[in-house]
């Protein structure tokens, strides 16, 4: 059944492995374009409004100092992006403990360093106002809105939007979209109400940063009650219980939060080079400028909505190897890119004079901004391709290459190109300088990224043919190291989960000299059947009516399940029929049942061993580690008793049935391996 009250509990995982390529992206994409594009308006709000004072100081002012507040984004990306984008691959690679970890960790980590960045601005508020280009016609307004916008609104900006990224890479791209969107109509509303209501005449500078302010503000607040309604159902949690996480993990997101970081302020270094640069012929200019780049923004909010979609959908499908569907998800997204900044490219060369007018009725500024926005827009096609293959490497865990794509992109090109191009054409030199570079960089990232994809390719033919290897067997008959005939037997194991079932069979495997398979028969079966090995991790051992809502499970999902279990019952029988080997779970001894000379074994050990052995492995802690013991015995037994020829954990089902913790697992081997030997003398 298909009803759409009736959805399987994991339908966010059909979203990134089974629903076509363009409906996902749109799911993905569409709220986060939308919020994109809010959250444009309300930073074009302020300079709307501010613009309605006809005074250019002030518009110059807001636009000078609205770097710092764009810095605060860099910030967050250095958790947002590095620990969203980790968060994607752990949960293609079924790690969603280790996902929980790193979304708490990320927002703490967003807490701290906004608090820094805070004090920071607030001890060096007008040396800052001044390196950025503010002149003492502007300062005062200057300083009045970094304070209230950068200084006491750090904290809810940075966080607010590394949850927003969280959300986001956890499939919760609506919740994460309406959060943003919220904060700017929040702002919209907001922004006239102090400007021309609440503070008197000669404050609207001020007054668009208090309304600035509360919406972001209003942003968090959202954001925290969701994942207050989500808290227990997903991997989403703000729980410091659960802010202590590996030091490897932690590195992980560093080597993506730090490029996307590094690159951010390397952009935002070049706007501060631009600004200075401009604000050098004056502050009409100055205006005219700082008006531009927030109207050029819309091309480019759409391309980064587009971007934001992406990231998780191709972070996830990197992760679980579906490297087809990951290449689907880059091409569509730069191919609606490419449409969007064709379209902006349009409207803005015919209706330039009349887009700067919306903002500002001073005639010397609209005939300098007419024609900046004709050049700057240019640039929109060579900027989302290099976005687009930036997010691309971010979320295929490709740190190195993101930082050398986001450093050569401004401080190999941007910045040096911005000196020459002022030195040589002066104004109009520095307004076309992002067009040039952007033009050149789109070569270099096109580059990194094929070479990148062409690697992971190369990686498909290299695993495809480990696998083949693996399944082929030779024919010289099979015998232990001591030469006893193992006839041909197979041994099973069945196991509790944290009990060292799989350790145990690995040694008995090497001490008969025979073959071993566990997690290698996923690979088999992905080969053979062509589902996604993702997929198949999360129905492995398990049973349908786990993924079921109130009873119901998808046609789809059932169909996928029953060709994952009839391919791996025939890689099983193909399996035994080669040899005598060791096969860990998939209820292997019911699918062997009469047809070949098994052994089957059952691993087990006392519940607090098993615990204190997951804790040990897998960084939990004592609730955590018993909580997943009872989930996964349970959907093991479920997945096994399913089939309804014998009952999972029933001692009269198994040859024998040992437990680790009498004798350790190196001895609880040989043991097995010697019942089996003698058994076969």
């Amino acid at each position: 059944m298909s009803e759409i009250n009736n959805k399987p509990i994991n339908e966010k995982t059909a979203l990134f492995e089974t629903m076509s390529v363009g409906k996902a992206l749109l799911t993905m994409a569409i709220p986060t374009i939308v919020s994109q594009l809010i959250t444009m308006i309300y930073n074009l709000a302020d300079t709307f409004f501010i613009g309605m004072s006809n005074d250019p100081y002030k518009v110059a002012a807001a636009s000078v100092v609205s770097i710092l507040f764009f810095i605060l984004t860099s910030l967050s990306n250095l958790f947002g992006v590095g620990g969203g984008s980790l968060m994607s691959r752990l949960m293609g690679e079924k790690r969603d403990e280790d996902a929980k970890r790193v979304g708490v960790f990320s927002i703490y980590g967003a807490l701290v360093i906004a608090i820094i960045y805070a004090l920071i601005c607030f001890l060096f508020t007008e040396p800052l106002a001044r390196l950025l280009g503010a002149s003492d016609n502007t300062i005062g307004y200057a300083s009045s809105y970094l304070f209230w916008v950068v200084v006491i609104g750090a904290i809810p900006s940075t966080v607010g939007m590394t949850i927003s990224f969280l959300l986001r890479s956890a499939g919760y791209s609506k919740e994460s979209g309406f959060g943003l969107a919220l904060g700017g109509i929040a702002n919209i509303i907001l922004d006239p109400l102090f400007m021309f209501v609440i503070l008197p005449a000669g404050n609207e500078v001020t007054g668009a940063a208090l309304a600035t302010l509360c919406s972001n503000i209003i942003s968090l607040l959202y954001f925290l009650f969701i994942y207050y309604k989500l808290r227990g159902k997903t991997i989403l949690s703000i729980s410091p219980k659960f802010i202590r996480i590996d030091k490897d993990l932690v590195i992980d997101i560093f080597a993506i939060g730090l490029p996307s970081a590094i690159t951010g302020m390397l952009a935002n270094l070049s706007h501060i080079i631009r600004n200075n640069l401009t604000s050098g012929y004056g502050d009409v200019e100055l205006a005219a400028y700082g008006i531009v780049q927030k109207v050029d923004m819309l091309p480019l909010n759409i391309g980064m909505g587009l971007c934001q979609g992406m990231m998780p959908l191709v972070a996830y499908n990197y992760a679980s190897k579906n490297y087809e569907r990951m290449k689907s998800f880059a091409k569509t997204a730069q191919n609606y890119g490419m449409i969007i900044a064709g379209i902006c490219i349009i409207v803005f060369e015919l209706f330039a004079s009349q887009i700067i007018w919306l903002f500002i009725k001073d005639e010397a500024t609209i005939a300098y901004g007419t024609n900046f926005i004709r050049i700057a827009c240019l640039a929109a096609p060579f900027i989302i391709i290099n976005f687009q293959k930036i997010y691309c490497l971010q979320a295929m865990g490709k740190g190195k290459e993101s930082l050398i794509l986001g450093i050569c992109r401004q401080g190999l090109f941007a910045i040096p190109i911005t000196f020459i191009m002022n030195y040589f054409l002066q104004l109009y030199g520095v307004v076309s300088a992002q067009l040039i570079s952007d033009g050149i960089t789109v070569i270099f990232s096109t580059y990194i990224y094929r070479k990148v994809y062409h690697k992971l390719l190369k990686e498909i033919e290299e695993d495809a043919q480990a696998i083949q290897n693996s399944i082929s067997t030779d024919s010289i008959p099979y015998e232990t190291n001591d030469n006893i005939s193992l006839n041909d037997m197979i041994i099973t194991i069945g196991r509790t989960y944290g009990s060292g079932g799989r350790s145990v069979g690995k040694l008995i495997a090497n001490q008969l000299g025979i073959s071993f398979y566990d997690s290698e028969l996923l690979e088999q079966t992905a080969l053979k059947s062509g589902l996604n090995k993702n997929f198949l991790g999360g129905v492995d051992e398990k049973s349908s009516l786990l993924y079921s809502y109130d009873g119901y499970v998808s046609d789809e999902y059932i169909e996928m399940e029953k060709i994952a279990t009839d391919t791996q019952r025939e890689i099983i029988e193909d399996i035994a029929n080669k040899g005598p080997c060791v096969i860990v779970g998939r209820r292997a001894d019911q699918i062997l049942q009469d047809k070949f000379n098994l052994f089957k074994v059952f691993i087990t050990a006392p519940m607090n061993s098993r615990i204190q052995r997951v804790m040990q492995r897998e960084n939990l802690s004592f609730e955590e580690s018993k909580a997943k013991i009872k989930r996964v015995d349970k959907e093991r037994s479920d997945y096994y008793n399913s089939f309804g020829y014998h009952s999972w954990a029933n001692a009269s089902n198994y040859d024998l049935c040992i437990d680790t913790d009498k004798f350790g697992m190196e001895e609880t081997a040989e043991i097995i391996s010697e019942i089996i030997k003698r058994k076969n003398q």
